[in-house]
């Protein structure tokens, strides 16, 4: 693999351009290819954990609140980084970078930087890591989301369900309350408020987390079978690595993998008020302690929230 600029930029060989693309070069080669699939491992598995939480909290909520608390979330949270990063370490040796003086058709000489596979990187036990990886970012999150994403979609129809009801039975006994005084009536209707509220709230917070299983399963599947040991099984005998098939399908993986990463954040600032305001209270000049004070408690259980 090369590092040259295809000239469409005014800037692409100016020195300092191209110093910059080489730092960026050997960053990306180091560094951010292993803690990018960290991060992806990591996300993968967070939203695998914050589903079951979803499902938890809708059809258990009494357990909900028994396991799903704030320290024992953080703690998850912690855990699941620490080992995304433990099990991606291996991809931060699979390949080297050097620069390299290569003389071009017009018979000019340019330095480019190569990327090399290393030993590990040619070896067969990085073949078997990149499948074992594939099973256990990929196939085992994709499982378990579209078993709880199942679970979700039936919590929620009976949770509709049951508040339809609930408005049925209110309406039939509304007649027959009018002996009622008026204090025990109104302490009912609170109650009711207050339920019914509560059933909506855990209703759009399933809702929002069932978007983003959607948003995760159409971001990260594709681009699982675009790394190039599982491509190499999967794409057709003809095309190899420059065929224009294959790129496109690089390409709009990698496009709807930023889709799948970007998109979550603006559905929960959209839908969810208290995100909403916390993330813009903190945004704000005010010191980080006090953001954090003030609003803890309403961050420690996304379910509790309505």
């Amino acid at each position: 693999l090369h590092s040259r600029c295809a000239g469409h930029l005014e800037n692409c060989n100016d020195p300092n351009f191209r110093q910059f693309r080489f730092y960026a070069y050997y960053f990306n080669n180091y560094f951010g290819h292993g803690m990018a699939n960290s991060a992806e491992t990591a996300s993968a598995w967070l939203t695998v954990l914050v589903s079951v939480e979803r499902y938890m909290a809708m059809k258990y909520p009494m357990l909900a609140l028994t396991y799903c608390r704030h320290s024992s979330g953080r703690m998850h949270v912690i855990i699941i980084i620490l080992l995304s990063v433990a099990f991606n370490a291996p991809l931060f040796f699979t390949t080297r970078c050097s620069r390299k003086n290569v003389t071009t058709e017009t018979g000019e000489s340019k330095e480019i930087l190569v990327t090399y596979y290393t030993a590990f990187g040619k070896s067969t036990d990085y073949d078997i890591f990149t499948w074992f990886r594939f099973v256990l970012v990929q196939i085992v999150p994709l499982i378990a989301l579209c078993i709880f994403n199942s679970l979700l979609l039936t919590v929620v129809s009976e949770s509709y369900r049951k508040l339809r009801t609930q408005q049925e039975v209110k309406e039939i006994s509304h007649d027959g309350n009018r002996e009622v005084p008026n204090s025990s009536k109104h302490q009912r209707t609170v109650k009711q408020l207050q339920i019914e509220r509560r059933q909506r709230a855990q209703t759009k917070l399933t809702l929002m987390q069932i978007c983003v299983i959607f948003l995760f399963l159409i971001g990260q599947i594709p681009q699982a079978f675009s790394f190039e040991k599982i491509a190499n099984v999967i794409m057709p005998v003809w095309c190899g690595k420059c065929c224009k098939f294959r790129i496109y399908y690089q390409v709009i993986s990698i496009l709807l993998s930023q889709i799948g990463f970007s998109l979550p954040f603006f559905i929960y600032f959209s839908l969810n008020r208290h995100f909403r305001k916390i993330l813009l209270t903190c945004c704000k000049s005010k010191p980080t302690e006090h953001c954090t004070t003030r609003y803890s408690r309403a961050t420690i259980v996304e379910s509790r929230v309505y």
